[in-house]
């Protein structure tokens, strides 16, 4: 007698619940969300850094320029140089530090003579110059440094657009004069009694680009080459 083989029920099988659904999703979710924002932050960081990258090659290019002149500047020693009389005009190989007022802030202003000068435009030839580093309103942003370089004879300081562009977005520009006792001062002229008719032994340059709350700060001292001694009272 043969007997009957017990077939087993079929095995049913169980779907995921509207519930857990619904919770893969939610993680789904959460998972993308830390992965799209960690892609983000490293755009912005990378945004960060190239502008901070442009801003320090900005910052370089001027002071590389500064340097330059500096280390090239042109001082008048005695008996050659002779102090302006009361109604005399100044002379013309002076160093001047003063401020400027631009868009309600104070910016320095640096005046000397120099034997680095950039033949270009309607300043073609060699010969002494005399450079004006200065910072000037922009049409569409910040203040702007510019570089003002003329050869003899010499002309007022007219800040113009024909100048050349050192570097746009200029929060601060300030320039301390160090004398040969190593104190500093905020300005300097030459031509005043004030200061003994002596030029600076050296020029300390800060300067500050980018927007609030961007800002980057450079700074660097020249030490120039030759320099007049104040004269005794």
């Amino acid at each position: 007698m043969t007997g009957l083989s017990k077939i087993a029920p079929p095995v049913r099988q169980r779907g995921f619940t509207l519930v857990e659904i619904l919770v893969a999703i939610f993680i789904f979710a959460v998972v993308m969300a830390t992965v799209f924002g960690s892609f983000q932050a490293v755009f912005f960081n990378s945004e960060k850094i190239r502008g901070a990258d442009a801003a320090t090659e900005a910052a370089q290019a001027c002071f590389d320029r500064m340097v330059v002149d500096l280390l090239e500047i042109y001082i008048a020693q005695p008996p050659y140089y002779k102090p302006p009389g009361m109604n005399d005009p100044p002379t013309d190989y002076r160093l001047v530090a003063d401020t400027t007022v631009v868009d309600g802030r104070e910016f320095s202003r640096l005046r000397f003579t120099s034997l680095a000068h950039t033949p270009m435009g309607m300043n073609p030839g060699e010969g002494i110059a005399q450079i004006v580093y200065y910072v000037t309103a922009a049409e569409d942003g910040p203040p702007e440094l510019r570089r003002s370089d003329t050869l003899f004879p010499y002309k007022d300081i007219k800040p113009g657009p024909a100048d050349p562009l050192l570097c746009r977005n200029v929060d601060a520009f300030t320039v301390e004069l160090i004398d040969h006792e190593g104190k500093s001062h905020p300005s300097w002229n030459s031509d005043n009694e004030d200061f003994g008719y002596a030029t600076p032994r050296a020029v300390r340059i800060a300067l500050s680009i980018g927007r609030p709350p961007e800002v980057r700060k450079f700074e660097t001292t020249v030490k120039l080459p030759a320099f007049r001694r104040p004269r005794n009272p």
